[in-house]
């Protein structure tokens, strides 16, 4: 049976399926962004798992970034159900974000990665969590990774402030007027630097909201394709070079991995446990170096 993405009532609340449950205060409605570009062969599990959500969505768009696939036409199957299709031609994924939360309508707003899933309880369990603070600014999910690399990434308990390290992934859903007030619709991104969320998430915080933990995960795919993890783990890869040939010399090994450690607070936690590009025996290699090292450095790093 088809379902579309109910109107907005007169409170200004989603409508919601009969029989299901809904957050307990009014302020729920979620607005949610799909980012998208050439991937369109993940893009229908994306948008069948919003449009299946316990707490619907009160609007849906799909971002397409100058996609070369089949992405228009894939978003074009869901607009009968009231999903509506943006082009744009930015190449950067910050922006994309940034632009289409000035435009959403909700008062909260999630940006999901096109090549990403959602439980289908995500959205009504994070406007759960946000009514219980009136200052709440995010609720972010701890990550059930899958595909190419399947583990699970908790973020419940993060070890280092986030002045430290990003424990805020893309996927939290964000209020919308705690992003509008961070100024980062001025902000020009570093086409090197890959943790603008982490600068979203600092500054949403600093602005005096809090963050809290949603526990309900997001899916987050990992796969060859995924150009940001691509980036992350080469990076990764360059810094753990010199571990895998510093053998059993202590002191150039704690150098190293201490490099590694800065780096992994630069990308964020979540990032740091994406898998390194490298044959088994090169990562079983960096692997028993770092556990040697680890007790020194006082930061878990997954490989």
């Amino acid at each position: 049976m088809t379902r579309s993405i109910p109107r907005r009532s007169v409170s200004g609340t989603p409508s919601v399926r009969k029989g299901t449950k809904t957050a307990p205060q009014a302020d729920t409605t979620v607005s949610v962004a799909i980012i998208c570009h050439n991937y369109g062969r993940f893009l229908r599990e994306a948008v069948d798992s919003v449009l299946a959500q316990t707490l619907l969505p009160c609007e849906v768009v799909i971002v397409d970034d100058a996609s070369t696939d089949d992405t228009e036409a894939v978003a074009r199957e869901y607009e009968a159900r009231g999903v509506r299709y943006v082009r744009v031609d930015t190449g950067n994924v910050w922006i994309n974000r940034i632009r289409i939360t000035e435009q959403l309508r909700g008062k909260w707003v999630l940006c999901l990665d096109a090549d990403n899933v959602l439980p289908a309880n995500y959205l009504e369990s994070a406007m759960n969590v946000a009514s219980q603070d009136q200052r709440c600014g995010a609720v972010y999910p701890s990550l059930a990774r899958f595909g190419d690399d399947v583990r699970f990434v908790d973020l419940s308990s993060p070890q280092l402030p986030l002045s430290s390290a990003n424990y805020i992934d893309a996927a939290a859903v964000y209020r919308r007027e705690a992003v509008m007030q961070t100024g980062l619709t001025n902000y020009s991104p570093d086409p090197k630097n890959t943790a603008e969320d982490w600068v979203m998430a600092k500054r949403v915080v600093g602005a005096g909201w809090t963050s809290h933990h949603n526990p309900v995960p997001v899916h987050y795919r990992v796969h060859d394709s995924n150009k940001h993890a691509n980036q992350i783990r080469a990076k990764l890869l360059r810094r753990l070079g010199p571990v895998v040939r510093a053998g059993d010399n202590r002191r150039s090994t704690r150098g190293t991995l201490a490099s590694v450690v800065r780096h992994a607070r630069v990308v964020g936690v979540a990032d740091v446990a994406a898998k390194p590009v490298s044959a088994d025996a090169d990562r079983q290699l960096a692997r028993s170096s770092i556990r040697r090292s680890r007790p020194r450095l006082g930061v878990s790093l997954q490989l």
